[in-house]
């Protein structure tokens, strides 16, 4: 475990629009793209921070990049601050490596869904288990138990559990659990004997080159085990068909601002 080298993440700056390299980008390539063209500058990339609701259409260029970051800068700013209680370890978004955070450093909580929490720690930002709460002043929650079911289940009403476990997944830079990302391509479920369960997920990622893959197979592997009749959980990932926006729900573009 390496200790944070803020020195070697680029910090916040008010004075530049290229804050940090975002892989919220991959997310809306389509738009930006479609946004950014024309522009006489090269293109920026946005700032790093989840809930930036990039506007739909009717919005110039210009404006549209001005309204994403400014909507960056403002969650940023208005969040509270904390100060953490204990040298915690955390995985930098999206890269995953594992670094050190200190105690005694300022971290602003931008996301907290699905058991784990997204900080802003000197501009950049990091993924921390729920487990790790209390470094952020939070009350640790107690290890869920394996969830029990009462009664036979059929097979369809296993998978209907199955699914509503794996929308308690999140991406640490987007608001919306991984189902209405579309980032679960296929869930399917084996008998290993009369009652028990073996559960094979196919799953991707908004960028191939996101380093936040491993975090996330792990999560969904974690939450399935926690069903009771799962006894096993295999998570690939996979790229082909490679993820685009028109997989999100709708539900999922529309708190996106995307509809």
């Amino acid at each position: 475990m390496q200790p944070c080298n803020h020195s070697t993440i680029q910090p916040f700056n008010h004075s530049t629009i290229q804050l940090f390299n975002c892989s919220t980008v991959q997310l809306f390539n389509g738009c930006i793209v479609a946004w950014l063209h024309g522009l006489d500058t090269p293109a920026p990339t946005l700032p790093e921070f989840p809930f930036v609701q990039l506007p739909g259409s009717g919005y110039s260029a210009r404006a549209a990049l001005a309204l994403a970051i400014t909507r960056a800068i403002f969650i940023f700013m208005s969040s509270e601050p904390t100060i953490l209680t204990r040298d915690v370890e955390a995985a930098v978004v999206p890269i995953g490596t594992k670094v050190t955070l200190k105690k005694g450093e300022t971290a602003y909580i931008t996301q907290s869904l699905g058991g784990s929490y997204t900080v802003v720690v000197n501009g950049n930002m990091f993924r921390l288990a729920d487990k790790d709460a209390d470094a952020l002043g939070l009350e640790v929650a107690p290890k869920p138990a394996a969830t029990t079911i009462t009664g036979p289940l059929t097979q369809e009403q296993l998978e209907k559990k199955v699914w509503e476990a794996l929308k308690t997944c999140y991406d640490p830079e987007i608001p919306v659990n991984i189902v209405d990302l579309g980032l679960i391509y296929d869930c399917a479920l084996s008998p290993l004997g009369e009652s028990n369960y073996k559960a094979d997920v196919k799953m991707t990622l908004t960028a191939p080159g996101c380093g936040m893959g491993p975090v996330l197979a792990q999560d969904v592997q974690n939450k399935l085990i926690s069903l009771d009749p799962i006894d096993e959980a295999n998570v690939e990932l996979v790229w082909d068909p490679p993820w685009n926006q028109s997989m999100m729900t709708e539900a999922a573009k529309l708190q996106l601002g995307l509809l």
